[in-house]
């Protein structure tokens, strides 16, 4: 048995030296032919020098398909944008126009994104719809940046207050601001154009008329397009605007514009007001691309129309609010039953009412009604509550120290439009000097 089993192990080397040699003598070759070819080519020696072209081209050929492979297929990842601890994320956008030397807000739109099922709204304000500005009024759409001396501090307080979130981020342009944006991503886009569309845009200077059926059209135009209505075509404004979403997503998800998203937010970024950051807003967009059209869901708030001495306006439609932030409005938080405040501005200063409205938590505070107090010579701050109830108390109480002022009060009597009035008096003046 041992005999027979050397004699297999002797045989088995004799094979394993066989191929080593077969082996050794088909790399000399293959060196050899190379080197023939690397010397052909350097002294253009015929054949090798064709020969040696021929390598070269092929290996330049592999190399640009190869990259050209990586540009048209794959994307970069999307860059992190998310506030620390959140999973949704909410950015306020604004688009003004300058009409006879007053900047208008036709445009208003709350994009609202959930990471945990890569879902997205987009919810539209029509220009002449009225909202309550927590301790302001209420004011038109198209008048909150102008009566804002041109900051966002009025929208974002009224969406928020509104809807009941936080505005994470919020974007400020013009629709000169617009037409740059959208010649950064891409020269031409393709527009299905549903009726007879007439544009006379002195803000921007484009006069054209576009007939329905399938466009390609510069960022010029399409800027004014996305910007400009005759009064009374607000609606038409919005479903074009609607329209043109997906199509702006389309291109953005291609990867020579995703990739290149940072770059292209960077070159137009000094234009835009916001409070994000470059990465934050390419990462944004980035995602946003990505959601899925059954995922992506395009929305005008809630409104109806109501007459006021002969004359129709619109206004929230607030039996219809609630259902609507729950079906739309992405939060980490719930957006249910919120304790309903009114602030009344008993000291005369100016914006008081707003400025304790930022104070306050919007996911547990919504203003309905703001104005001024009886008289002006309150000197301390009143917090007035109509209900012994332990959560309501707590509620004021939260108030209190949210303001760092005030005395709660408890005034009987049933209240079904309000939870807490919060009537300011001087020493929170005094508080903010």
């Amino acid at each position: 048995m041992q005999q027979y089993i050397g004699y297999r192990t002797k045989l088995r080397h004799k094979k394993q030296r066989k191929k080593k040699k077969v082996v050794r003598l088909l790399v000399g070759i293959s060196l050899a032919v190379i080197l023939l070819v690397l010397l052909g080519g350097a002294f253009k020696i015929y054949p090798f020098d064709r020969a040696m072209k021929a390598v070269s081209s092929a290996f330049k050929n592999v190399g640009k398909s190869i990259t050209s492979l990586i540009k048209s297929g794959r994307r970069s990842k999307p860059f992190e944008f998310m506030p620390d601890g959140k999973k949704t994320v909410n950015y306020l956008i604004a688009v003004t126009k300058f009409v006879n030397g007053k900047r208008i807000l036709p445009s208003l739109v709350l994009v609202s994104y959930d990471s945990r099922d890569k879902s997205s709204s987009l919810i539209y304000f029509p220009s002449y719809l009225k909202l309550d500005v927590p301790g302001a009024g209420q004011e038109f759409v198209s008048n909150l940046i102008e009566t804002d001396g041109g900051r966002m501090g009025m929208c974002i307080a009224s969406v928020s207050n509104l809807l009941g979130v936080d505005i994470d981020r919020f974007l400020l342009l013009t629709d000169s601001d617009l037409r740059k944006v959208l010649k950064s991503v891409n020269n031409e886009y393709e527009i299905e154009v549903e009726r007879r569309t007439r544009i006379n845009d002195s803000s921007i200077k484009i006069k054209t008329i576009i007939n329905p059926g399938v466009h390609k059209i510069g960022p010029d135009k399409l800027a004014a397009y996305l910007t400009y209505c005759d009064k009374g075509g607000e609606q038409a404004l919005i479903r074009r605007q609607k329209s043109f979403v997906p199509i702006f997503l389309r291109i953005s998800r291609k990867p020579g514009v995703y990739n290149n998203a940072l770059g292209i937010v960077k070159t137009v970024k000094e234009r835009i007001e916001t409070d994000a950051t470059t990465r934050e807003i390419a990462g944004f967009w980035q995602n946003l691309s990505l959601v899925k059209d059954e995922k992506l869901v395009q929305v005008v708030v809630p409104e109806k129309r109501v007459t006021i001495q002969d004359a129709a306006i619109y206004v929230l439609d607030r039996k219809k609010l609630d259902w609507f932030k729950e079906k739309y409005v992405k939060s980490d938080y719930s957006t249910g039953k919120r304790f309903k405040i009114e602030i009344l501005n008993g000291c005369g200063k100016a914006g008081i009412g707003l400025d304790v409205t930022s104070r306050l938590d919007p996911e547990k505070f919504s203003v309905v009604n703001s104005g001024n107090a009886d008289n002006f010579e309150y000197a301390e701050t009143i917090i007035r509550i109509y209900s012994r109830e332990k959560r309501i108390e707590e509620a004021a109480k939260e108030i209190k120290k949210a303001i760092s002022v005030g005395k709660i009060e408890f005034t009987p009597g049933v209240q079904d439009i309000i939870d807490i009035t919060v009537v300011v008096g001087s020493d929170y003046n005094v508080k903010l000097k």
